[in-house]
């Protein structure tokens, strides 16, 4: 498995009316970079997506499998299969969002999303969702700075 450098930024994307979303091309090779256009897509707090790379889900059910608390990771194995699907990357750079994850996230048709990537998978986020968290960050933001300033090595 190649190492993967995570994409800058948290672009917005689109989804269409079919529900396919068109990534863009960093992510496509981010997710690529853990072995291939098999990805496993679902929510797990039906809040955001979550898009794995097949390779990266295997690893999280491995975790699960092995999870102390069997009823927890039960849980999240069922809402995770419930939510989702296994998805390949097409030709044209799309993959087909299931169904059960956009009613879940209350995605209705056509609608930007922001996508995010962060430790081997892709946060999908819906518009109240980026709302929040822009947000969430501009009213911290002061104090988030002021602490930043006190780590050893952060510039």
């Amino acid at each position: 498995m190649a190492v993967a450098e995570e994409p800058y930024g948290v672009p917005q994307a689109s989804v269409d009316d079919k529900g396919r979303l068109k990534l863009p091309v960093e992510f496509i090779a981010y997710l690529e970079a853990f072995g291939g256009k098999k990805l496993f897509i679902t929510t797990l707090d039906k809040r955001q997506g979550r898009i794995y790379p097949m390779a990266v889900w295997q690893s999280n059910l491995n975790v699960l499998r092995n999870a102390a608390d069997k009823q927890m990771a039960a849980r999240v194995q069922f809402d995770a299969k419930v939510n989702g699907d296994a998805v390949d990357i097409d030709d044209n750079g799309r993959v087909l969002l299931p169904a059960a994850m956009r009613k879940a996230l209350g995605m209705t048709g056509r609608e930007p999303v922001w996508l995010d990537a962060f430790n081997g998978r892709i946060n999908l986020l819906t518009k109240p969702v980026y709302e929040e968290f822009t947000r969430d960050s501009d009213a911290n933001r002061a104090s988030d700075l002021t602490a930043l300033d006190t780590l050893e090595n952060f510039r």
